[in-house]
């Protein structure tokens, strides 16, 4: 289900130390970046695994992640970084977002820190940086956020994310502030997933879990007519 969200600035708790306090600036739900580029591309690079898959060649396509175990590093482009590479197509357009997932932080690392960076062209001029711990100004261990649905970008005032280029959406995992350097500061633990809506582009590269399992099924089918029809044919001849 798509829906609209109203995003607004968090205004962190009041009880936090003076120190913690002069850890950044305040994060917003879903942030636009629409002119300059963010930097290098990162180094490690991943192909997620596909948990679901519903192409829809008339209207928006949906696409389900599994980033359980992706660990949250450093600031933004940082080679220690991980980037997610999801195979959309050329001419595809990221329109929604949606998620739920459980974050664990690490040492002093707040919950509002982990983030996502998506960008359609590795590093083009058009992107989204989501905060789901958003206002969580603290640390914490297995904690769920969700979306409840997916979100519409345009509906919120958001440029949709072309898909550019090699025909793939990047999604790069990163810290708002980097408490500890070339090291872990949070992750995404077991059950965590992302849901990408978009429109054009085609199926994915990889085929899902699901998928696999209906072509071997189709193979072996395949394999079974082959072998009757050889006997068949050994029938007739001895006959």
């Amino acid at each position: 289900m798509r829906r609209i969200m109203i995003f607004a600035a968090s205004l962190g708790l009041a009880t936090i130390s003076a120190a913690q306090a002069q850890k950044g600036a305040p994060a917003v739900l879903l942030e636009s970046h629409v002119s300059g580029t963010p930097g290098s591309n990162p180094l490690r690079v991943i192909t997620p695994t596909v948990i679901s898959h519903t192409h829809n060649l008339g209207g928006s396509s949906t696409l389900v992640l599994d980033i359980s175990g992706e660990e949250s590093w450093d600031p933004l482009d940082d080679p220690s970084n991980t980037v997610v590479v999801v195979p959309l197509g050329v001419g595809a357009a990221m329109d929604g977002i949606g998620w739920d997932v459980n974050l664990t932080t690490i040492g002093g690392s707040w919950l509002s820190e982990a983030r996502f960076y998506f960008d359609g062209s590795d590093h083009d001029l058009t992107g989204l940086f989501l905060t789901p711990g958003v206002g969580n100004n603290f640390g914490g261990t297995n904690v769920n956020f969700t979306s409840g649905g997916v979100i519409d970008l345009t509906d919120n005032a958001i440029a949709d994310i072309p898909v550019l280029g090699d025909g793939n959406l990047y999604i790069q995992l990163y810290e708002g502030f980097d408490d500890v350097g070339d090291a872990a500061d949070a992750t995404w633990v077991a059950g965590s997933e992302l849901t990408i809506s978009y429109s054009g582009g085609g199926p994915p590269a990889v085929p899902t879990v699901g998928e696999w399992g209906l072509i071997a099924l189709g193979v072996m089918l395949l394999g079974g007519v082959v072998v009757v029809t050889m006997r068949r044919k050994r029938q007739l001849a001895t006959a």
